[in-house]
């Protein structure tokens, strides 16, 4: 069956000689993989676009029984060269593909996912991204994929927080109270201010003024929710030095 679709390259890999394999979200089907006959001489069906970042519409064949569909073409909307102008625009692009490919199940269709990552990608191609920029998408990623973090009470007892002497626990998806408080590896304090920080997402609102313990706040739940290391963020640490 022929599909058609609005889609972002999430991976892309050689595959034979002339192929590549590759990984893709779409927003009508979900998370695809499938095989580009020729991608890599082809000009006139993919036109050089099938690299991870790129935005546009994909045509491909589903057969009965087959893991892998057959990409007879990619139209580019949005070209990947865009969001590699800088450090940061890449860093960013690194982790969003990363958070997508792993936290994306097959064939299951989220529009509001593939419009966030839609918005967030346009973002990046026009604008430098500030850590706070980068927080307020891991914030709504979370968010889109029912796992909002909780940041206003705690976590275990539900009453609200405000005051200094709180934890973040990825094992309870946010804040824990002192009173709740029981020592787990990778806890995070959370000082008043960026506790304030957190806090705003929820509101709708962003803050300039985005310190380190939130970037490993956000990463730490990050973590949590994949279920492993996201080697995107190791990678931007690197390029940081």
């Amino acid at each position: 069956m022929e599909q058609k679709s609005k889609a972002l390259i999430l991976k892309v890999s050689d595959f034979a000689e002339a192929d590549r394999l590759v990984t893709f979200f779409t927003e009508n089907h979900g998370k695809v993989k499938g095989v580009a006959k020729h991608a890599k001489r082809s000009k006139k069906r993919f036109g050089g676009g099938v690299e991870p970042g790129s935005l546009g519409k994909i045509s491909y064949v589903e057969k009965n029984g087959a893991e892998l569909v057959r990409i007879d073409e990619f139209i580019v909307d949005s070209p990947v060269w865009k969001l590699t102008s800088s450090l940061e625009k890449i860093s960013a692009l690194n982790i969003t593909l990363e958070l997508a490919d792993r936290m994306l199940p097959p064939g299951h269709a989220s529009r509001e996912r593939f419009a966030l990552i839609g918005r967030w990608i346009d973002f990046l191609g026009s604008n430098e991204p500030l850590l706070s920029h980068k927080h307020a998408f891991f914030y709504k990623w979370l968010l889109a994929c029912g796992l909002e973090p909780v940041f206003d009470r705690c976590s275990v007892c539900g009453n609200a927080v405000s005051a200094a002497g709180n934890r973040i626990q990825s094992s309870h998806g946010g804040v824990v109270c002192a009173s709740c408080y029981r020592p787990l590896p990778g806890d995070i304090m959370v000082s008043t201010e960026t506790l304030k920080y957190l806090q705003a997402f929820k509101l709708g609102r962003l803050f300039e003024g985005a310190d380190k313990d939130a970037d490993r706040i956000f990463e730490m739940l990050l973590i949590h929710a994949v279920g492993r290391d996201i080697k995107s963020f190791d990678i931007a640490r690197r390029m940081e030095l």
